[in-house]
């Protein structure tokens, strides 16, 4: 019986490996060597000029998720196309689809495919591919968004494709979405289902279901009442985390609070103004605005504050788009934005996907807080520790 690898690199729209990045640009699929810099097609047909659907590279949707696992790349797709036919009806055609692949493009074959919908996330256990989609419950229907979710399950042993769980979309069941969250439980998966009633409420349920049962159980029946209408749970390989916010004389702010993986025992880490925050590595990267961003070092609470939080201004700062802290590497974007400053507009055919060195990256834009000028620090009115 083939024995398949306990850790797997799964990132929304890009997959890292110990030897680089995959990534999708303009429909086609690129791998950045972190050892030369340098990014290459993912084909290896002999005389393709890379610039058909023919293309091993091509990727029917602009910006697919993809997860590596072992040998192989798991690229999940969709792509949908809005007529009207001669009587105004709106008609939607589309397909959503899984595919594996070999690491160079070749040996595609398709794990699961639809003509609507979309595939909403993937988690791999012990050689088996769990994923959860969304699909119409009546048919596509203009500006209606009721929802059937499944949790299905693809064995890669034996090839077999298995439906596991099912939610129906209704007038009480609208808009709904069912995520897997990313964690390091392998007996069992943390899953989230949210949808908004007739009345326009929100609510979400946490629950698990248990691989060698097969049993699903509730872990809170409402995080909406706990989290209000707007929370997100931030899933890591180093822990669960929740975003929610909070309106204190009219300024919103964004809490992060660390818990388990039941989503108990919250504590809270910090909270800063609006943006954004994304998991990187063992990291919690949060962005504020384009000066006011730092680092959260998840195991030791550690902050690295970016420099342009001290200047209030400085050139652009790349975004950056993977982390691999024990070799040393980020991967950014490195196209030279020399004169450019925060806020000015930058197309995505400027970025360039580069790698460079970790530590001299963060030691050149950002500053740990301990070593920062704590009076400047205490005037800052965007981010708050506790």
């Amino acid at each position: 019986m083939k024995k398949y690898p306990e850790e797997i690199e799964y990132s929304a729209l890009r997959a890292f490996t110990d030897n680089g990045m995959y990534y999708a640009r303009r429909n086609m699929l690129y791998f950045l060597d972190s050892a030369t810099g340098e990014s290459v097609v993912v084909c290896n047909k002999a005389n393709c000029k890379h610039n058909t659907t023919k293309c091993n590279a091509y990727t029917i949707d602009v910006q697919p998720a993809m997860l590596c696992y072992g040998d192989k790349i798991y690229i999940s797709e969709f792509d949908s196309e809005l007529t009207f036919n001669d009587d105004g009806d709106a008609v939607q055609k589309g397909v959503a689809q899984i595919r594996e692949i070999n690491k160079d493009g070749s040996g595609a074959r398709v794990l699961y495919s639809a003509d609507e919908g979309a595939v909403i996330g993937m988690e791999m256990v012990d050689g088996v591919l769990y994923f959860t989609t969304w699909k119409y419950h009546d048919g596509f229907k203009l500006n209606e968004y009721q929802h059937d979710c499944t949790l299905y399950a693809y064995d890669l042993r034996w090839n077999r494709l298995r439906t596991l769980l099912s939610y129906e979309g209704d007038a009480e069941h609208d808009n709904a979405a069912l995520y897997i969250l990313n964690n390091k439980n392998k007996e069992k998966l943390y899953l989230t289902y949210g949808y908004e009633d007739s009345k326009e409420n929100w609510h979400t349920i946490l629950f698990t279901y248990n691989i060698k049962t097969h049993a699903d159980e509730i872990v809170e029946d409402d995080l909406n009442t706990k989290y209000g209408e707007y929370f997100d749970i931030i899933s890591t390989s180093s822990g669960n985390y929740i975003k929610t916010t909070e309106l204190d004389n009219d300024v919103e702010w964004s809490v992060i609070y660390s818990c388990d993986e039941n989503i108990q025992n919250q504590k809270e880490i910090f909270r800063f103004v609006g943006g954004s925050v994304d998991c990187m590595d063992g990291y919690l990267y949060a962005i504020s605005t384009d000066y006011n961003k730092f680092f959260y070092q998840c195991d030791t609470g550690t902050i690295y504050l970016a420099n342009t939080c001290f200047t209030g201004e400085g050139t652009y700062i790349s975004d950056i788009y993977g982390l691999d802290e024990s070799s040393d590497k980020i991967y950014i974007d490195g196209h030279d934005y020399t004169g450019m400053k925060p806020g000015d507009v930058i197309t995505s055919d400027q970025s360039e996907q580069t790698v460079t060195g970790w530590e001299e990256f963060r030691d050149t834009y950002f500053t740990k807080l301990e070593d920062a000028d704590q009076s400047v620090v205490k005037t800052f009115d965007w981010v708050k520790w506790p």
